[in-house]
């Protein structure tokens, strides 16, 4: 009996004991759970406490602040306002794995992106609950957003500027001009085969060399341009450029260029084309354009000579022969006659004036054109009284030797046709010029003239003469006359435009 009385109180004792260091237990987790609820509380992002009806057993002060009191509310209640649990929430999956879970959702409305991390949670009382800890990364998804379009922009910039790099190489290689690139100090950065071929040397002996190295018969011109550019920002275009090579000395050559500017930096690029050829065919044309205008000069020299002053002279002499017969034998006959001859040789000294008065005095080259005009009506009114002459200037009439000459004697040529044709009272001359154009009007109220048949007949020198010189500089002539009212000869010249 004492042996089970010791027994029983043993037992007793030993039940307390596990009893009171259960409670030790109990008392210790909930004092750990309360700090681990603290810190929780502390943390800057939502942590709950849910259970797998979705009730919040637990949330800190993040979560509050963000979702706000819980007044019941469910989880999914409280986070996005809806009635029933998310149909994306993968928030119970530790209650079947017992495993940590991470997984990232986007919000119903689409406006936050949030991170979740979920863990199996045992309360003190043995019931299973999941800590859920969420992470708002929208702006963290917004920046990486913006860095991967902005990744893809520059992806597609650089693929683009490669395929743009390769498009230039390939109009640089295979452009039918020459192209260069040159430095500050004009030497040779890039040169492309057709430039190389100028010069007569290979593209790569270029590089490193300046063009008074490469061309010094053409340094100063291009040293010039390359620091006009520069300076300006601005680009220089159609110039043309002359000069020698040392492959080729004692031939001219021509180029046609435009100088640009890169922005930014101090280079500039040069696109070239040889012109020579084309050059030496226009100077062959003028040439045979010249060569026919002097053809038809003189054809109509002699005409006039052999019509007027040859037959009037011829005549003169006839008549001053019988004079010399019937002097004493008739003397009112011969003193007639003498009057006959006179009038010969007055008719011849006109004619011989008149030719005169067509051919240009080299020392007058370099006049303007309105004061040779002048000269010329003021010749005309000398010799001719009986023709009244009126001229009008409007505007400069700054102009190529060449271009000047041509016209001048265009209205030479005009005017000694009205003297000797149109039986005129009035010659009037108009010279109109601008920046674009040049504009000479010969106008006079003599007979006139059937245009169609003048222009037809190939014994027209005169109008064969004045259409081949405005040929001969680009311009253009219009003719308007008829029988009984007058002539008008109208010449436009086109200004090429002035590249400074």
């Amino acid at each position: 009996m004492d042996k089970e009385c010791k027994m029983k109180n043993f037992n007793n004792k030993n039940q307390e004991a596990i009893l009171c260091e259960k409670e030790l237990q109990i008392t210790s987790l909930q004092k750990e759970k309360e700090q681990l609820l603290k810190m929780l509380d502390t943390l800057p992002v939502s942590v709950c406490l849910v259970t797998q009806d979705y009730r919040i057993t637990y949330y800190n002060k993040a979560f509050c602040d963000k979702f706000g009191e819980l007044k019941g509310r469910l989880c999914h209640e409280a986070r996005f306002g809806l009635k029933a649990p998310c149909d994306f929430c993968e928030s119970h999956k530790p209650f079947k794995t017992g495993k940590p879970h991470f997984w990232s959702c986007r919000g119903p409305d689409g406006k936050f992106n949030i991170d979740f991390y979920t863990f199996l949670f045992i309360d003190l009382s043995g019931s299973p609950l999941v800590l859920v800890m969420d992470v708002d990364i929208t702006l963290k998804q917004k920046i990486f957003d913006d860095i991967k379009k902005q990744a893809d922009t520059i992806s597609f910039l650089n693929k683009r500027l490669k395929d743009q790099y390769e498009e230039l190489e390939t109009i640089y290689t295979f452009a039918p001009v020459g192209l260069c690139v040159l430095d500050e100090n004009c030497r040779y950065l890039k040169v492309n085969k057709v430039f190389a071929k100028f010069n007569k040397i290979s593209a790569s002996e270029h590089i490193g060399k300046t063009v008074r190295d490469i061309a010094p018969g053409l340094a100063e011109k291009a040293e010039a341009l390359n620091r006009r550019v520069l300076s300006t920002n601005k680009p220089i275009l159609g110039i043309e450029v002359s000069g020698e090579v040392p492959a080729e000395p004692g031939r001219k050559r021509y180029w046609l260029e435009s100088w640009y500017p890169v922005k930014n930096r101090k280079i500039t690029i040069v696109v070239a084309e040889d012109i020579t050829t084309k050059k030496e065919a226009e100077k062959a044309r003028l040439k045979s354009f010249q060569n026919k205008i002097l053809t038809l000069e003189r054809k109509k020299i002699a005409r006039e000579l052999h019509d007027t002053v040859s037959q009037a002279l011829f005549s003169s002499n006839l008549f001053s022969e019988s004079i010399s017969k019937t002097w004493k034998t008739d003397p009112i006959r011969s003193l007639n006659t003498l009057d006959i001859v006179r009038n010969l040789n007055r008719s011849a000294l006109n004619d011989i004036r008149t030719l005169v008065l067509e051919l240009m005095p080299e020392k007058k080259r370099k006049e303007d054109l309105a004061v040779l005009l002048k000269e010329l009506l003021a010749s005309v009114g000398n010799k001719f009284p009986n023709i009244k002459t009126e001229i009008e200037i409007n505007g400069k009439s700054e102009l190529p030797d060449m271009v000047k000459h041509e016209i001048y004697r265009i209205a030479q040529e005009a005017v000694n046709n009205t003297i000797k044709h149109a039986n005129t009272a009035l010659l009037k001359v108009v010279l109109k010029s601008n920046d674009e154009e040049l504009k000479l009007v010969i106008s006079d109220n003599g007979r006139g003239f059937d245009v169609d048949f003048e222009e037809r007949d190939p014994r027209s020198f005169g109008l064969n003469i004045m259409y081949e010189r405005a040929r001969l500089i680009g311009a253009s002539i219009n003719i308007e006359s008829s029988p009984g009212k007058g002539s008008t000869i109208s010449l436009v010249y086109s200004k090429p435009v002035d590249i400074k």
